[in-house]
């Protein structure tokens, strides 16, 4: 469970349902309302707590080509994250652009993802089977052993 970040700071306990990338906070669903509600904080990104697999949150938003400017939207022309200065800059050409909350929001129900879940089913269950058939010729090469050690003590 991920606590809400503002909440946890007035002593208060929530659950935090959404990560807002730009505040770098987890929030309750007032502090959501809140973001919706505040003009200032319209704009901010917002992402379900549920599509991380941990409690950290390590997404990087920083452009590295223009400092102080930060990720907003995504390119598909090129597979990239950009800010409004790469756009206007170096992706006006571009056909292809988002919003990165716009563009991610296939992302879970994308075939390409099942097709991997199934591949990372079938490499679990391959080694399962794997470590299985290990083990039994680790037991039968014990038992060769020992039934070696006998006709050679009787020798």
């Amino acid at each position: 469970m991920v606590m809400c970040d503002p909440c946890s700071r007035h002593n208060k306990s929530s659950d935090g349902l959404k990560y807002c990338t730009d505040c770098e906070d987890t929030l309750c669903t007032d502090y959501i309302a809140l973001h919706s509600a505040v003009k200032l904080l319209a704009s901010h990104h917002l992402f379900d707590v549920s599509l991380t697999t941990g409690n950290t949150f390590s997404i990087k938003k920083d452009c590295k080509d223009h400092a102080g400017m930060c990720f907003e939207f995504y390119c598909a022309d090129h597979d990239f994250l950009i800010c409004r200065t790469c756009m206007a800059n170096m992706h006006r050409t571009c056909g292809k652009i988002q919003p990165i909350d716009v563009a991610a929001e296939g992302c879970r129900s994308s075939s390409v993802l099942e097709d991997v879940s199934k591949d990372i089913t079938s490499l679990l269950i391959s080694t399962k089977t794997l470590l299985e058939d290990r083990q039994k010729k680790k037991t039968s090469v014990g038992q060769s052993k020992a039934k070696v050690l006998k006709k050679i003590a009787k020798f």
